[in-house]
């Protein structure tokens, strides 16, 4: 049962991936409507967030979005090294890149699955490179009730699979 789940998460991750596309889309926000679903399902009740994340540095690279909820709450993306070797590889080089996840809070939305399940208020994580050791990490815990928070960091190492980026040498910009 855990091994079909886990098939099913990199399915959907591959969707979502997939939805959102990659290449360059320099200095402009992107705009998202969130279904917090794959879409599979769909939401009811409560407004569909409209997510904005910082923009693609000029001459960057969109690495993409990963939708951790996609598929909530029967499947969940479980992170994977390989979906952020373009933002680690970015920020090991200093060319401009961008890479955002979205993940489950503990607040609910106030918004359900069209089969009632209720779905979390997402907290948006970007990874943004602008140079060589500067990687912005803006999270945002907006959707949930909170603030958002950017640090400056001067390292982002690749992961291990099943756990999250973990950038290094942080300061409050």
């Amino acid at each position: 049962m855990r091994t079909s789940r886990l098939i099913l998460a990199s399915a959907g991750l591959a969707a979502a991936v997939a939805v959102v596309g990659c290449g360059s889309n320099a200095g402009r926000t992107i705009h998202e409507q969130a279904t917090g679903t794959s879409g599979a399902t769909g939401t009811t009740g409560g407004a569909t967030p409209v997510r904005h994340y910082p923009p693609i540095p000029p001459g960057g690279t969109d690495c993409g979005i990963v939708d951790e909820m996609s598929g909530w709450p029967t499947t969940m993306t479980m992170p994977t090294a390989q979906m952020s070797t373009c933002i680690t590889q970015a920020a090991a080089t200093g060319h401009p890149a961008r890479f955002v996840v979205i993940s489950a809070s503990d607040v609910d939305s106030g918004r359900k699955t069209s089969d009632g399940y209720a779905l979390p208020a997402g907290i948006l994580t970007t990874y943004v490179v602008t140079g060589p050791a500067r990687i912005e990490v803006t999270v945002d815990h907006t959707e949930a009730g909170g603030i958002v928070a950017t640090q400056l960091c001067t390292g982002l190492p690749a992961p291990t699979d099943g756990q999250p980026l973990t950038p290094t040498g942080c300061t409050p910009p």
